[in-house]
C-alpha cells in the first residue's frame, strides 16, 4: 500500500509553489532555480537564468532577450539543456512576467515541473517538488514573477 504525502508551501506574494496529493516520499532531491538576473540595455530586456539537478550536479543555463518596445517571447531559447523547457507570460503593459519551468524525460509520463529558490527572495527559502516516478502524478505547475530593472 502506497503512502500518500500532501506537500504544502508557503511563499511571499512574489513566489508561489503547490505541489498536489499523491506524491510519494523519496530520497530524491528537488531541482533548483539557482539563479536569475534581467535586465534592460540598449532598449532590450534579458534575462539569464540557471536551474540544477541537485542530484547529479548537472547545471542548465538558459537566456532569452527581446526589445522593450516589442511584447516578450513565448518560449525562452538558448538553453543549455534542450530537455528543459521555459516559458515566459508577459504581464500586459508592465515590465515583468511569469516564468513556467518544466522538464521532461523518457522515464515519466507527461511533463514534470520543477521549482526552485528566487535570489531576490531569499527569506521566502527554497521551493521545490520531487520528481515523480512512471504512474505517479506530477507536479503542478509553479509561476515565479521576475521584476525586470
Amino acid at each position: 500500500m502506497f503512502a500518500f504525502l500532501s506537500v504544502g508551501l508557503l511563499c511571499s506574494a512574489v513566489l508561489s509553489a503547490a505541489a498536489p496529493q499523491g506524491l510519494y516520499a523519496r530520497q530524491s532531491q528537488a531541482f533548483v532555480l539557482e539563479d536569475v538576473a534581467s535586465s534592460l540595455l540598449d532598449n532590450e530586456y534579458s534575462i539569464d537564468f540557471t536551474f540544477m539537478d541537485p542530484n547529479t550536479g548537472t547545471e542548465t543555463s538558459c537566456q532569452t532577450s527581446w526589445s522593450s518596445s516589442s511584447p516578450a517571447p513565448s518560449d525562452v531559447i538558448f538553453c543549455s539543456d534542450t530537455s528543459f523547457n521555459f516559458q515566459l507570460n508577459p504581464f500586459i503593459d508592465t515590465n515583468n512576467f511569469t516564468l513556467y519551468v518544466s522538464h521532461s524525460t523518457d522515464s515519466l509520463y507527461g511533463f514534470t515541473y520543477l521549482y526552485g529558490s528566487a535570489p531576490w527572495e531569499p527569506s521566502s527559502g527554497p521551493l521545490d517538488c520531487v520528481v515523480p516516478e512512471p504512474g505517479e502524478s506530477v507536479c503542478q505547475a509553479t509561476s515565479v514573477s521576475v521584476p525586470i530593472f
